[in-house]
């Protein structure tokens, strides 16, 4: 991270910066390598995949190289004793109610002999090491709280939750949010070694130790809840799949604008004008998804204003 991107991601977190920040990362084909278990699980396989997207992903506008030791979005909960299963893009956990059983409850705690839990640390530490300034490493990703409630319990039984055990999900989800931070400060405390500040999936770097507060088991209709909230710096919208893109959603990142709040938005070519046209530039940043290198680097200058 040199020190103008510093600068500018600083001024965004409060909400200072003077033009809209602008991120591509286009890759010029899909990585092809099989990806089964084995692959996942390998120092070697992963450090040979960030090899790749340094030579075949054009970073554009604000982006930075980054790169995430990723073993699925269910990794928090396989460090608490779940299992996980691994597909060619993804892994995913196997649920196990009674891990986090309310009748029985017992406040689930990171397992530090969780084949899992060695893993993520061994990739954090080697992805450092291997990085010699050419990329920046990520906190890997995780779901805690609700997220995890869901990967172990599973979404079925987690709505059934929902109505008959309330006062449950609400003392787990902040216990799990407890061990959450055992494990992020675990992760921070090696990437600090080499690096300053904390970057994760979301691609924005922040000079301290920042990371994501994520619920995908909620919804829209609390953000007003969310607003009121004095340390929440910012909000990434994610209108959701076959939803209207981000041109479609003024209103709803106005809201998060007028509360003061950073903002985070994806979006596709056609949207960029009208997101630059209709949102003040002040704590917004424009993520392109789809597009060309050439189609990116047009509206990277349109976002400077030229």
């Amino acid at each position: 991270m040199n020190e103008r991107l510093q600068e500018l991601y600083t001024a965004y977190w409060n909400c200072e910066n003077t033009r809209p920040l602008f991120t591509a990362r286009i890759a010029d084909g899909p990585y092809n390598a099989v990806r089964d278990r084995n692959c996942w699980m390998s120092v070697d396989s992963q450090l040979a995949k960030n090899e790749w997207e340094l030579e075949h992903v054009q970073i554009i506008g604000d982006a930075y190289p980054l790169m995430c030791p990723n073993l699925g979005p269910d990794l928090f909960t396989a460090c608490l004793g779940l299992e996980l299963e691994f597909g060619p893009d993804t892994s995913w956990a196997v649920h196990n109610p009674d891990l986090c059983d309310p009748e029985n409850y017992v406040k689930p705690v990171i397992r530090t002999d969780s084949p899992y839990c060695k893993k993520i640390l061994e990739l954090t530490e080697a992805f450092c090491e291997h990085s010699r300034g050419r990329y920046f490493v990520g906190i890997t990703d995780l779901h805690p709280a609700a997220d995890g409630l869901v990967a172990i319990r599973s979404p079925e039984q987690l709505c059934f939750d929902a109505i008959e055990e309330p006062d449950f999900i609400r003392q787990a989800s902040m216990d799990l949010f407890e061990q959450f931070k055992v494990l992020f400060g675990q992760l921070c405390d090696i990437t600090e070694r080499y690096q300053k500040g904390t970057s994760n999936w979301m691609g924005v770097w922040h000079p301290g130790r920042q990371y994501v507060t994520s619920c995908d088991f909620g919804a829209l209709k609390n953000l007003d809840i969310l607003l009121e909230q004095k340390k929440l710096r910012g909000v990434q919208w994610v209108y959701g799949a076959g939803q209207p893109t981000a041109a479609h959603w003024i209103d709803v990142m106005r809201r998060i604008q007028e509360a003061g709040k950073a903002v985070h938005i994806d979006a596709y070519p056609d949207d960029v004008p009208v997101l630059l046209r209709e949102l003040r530039p002040q704590g917004l940043l424009i993520n392109l998804v789809g597009g060309t290198p050439a189609q990116a680097r047009e509206l990277f200058a349109m976002a400077e204003g030229k």
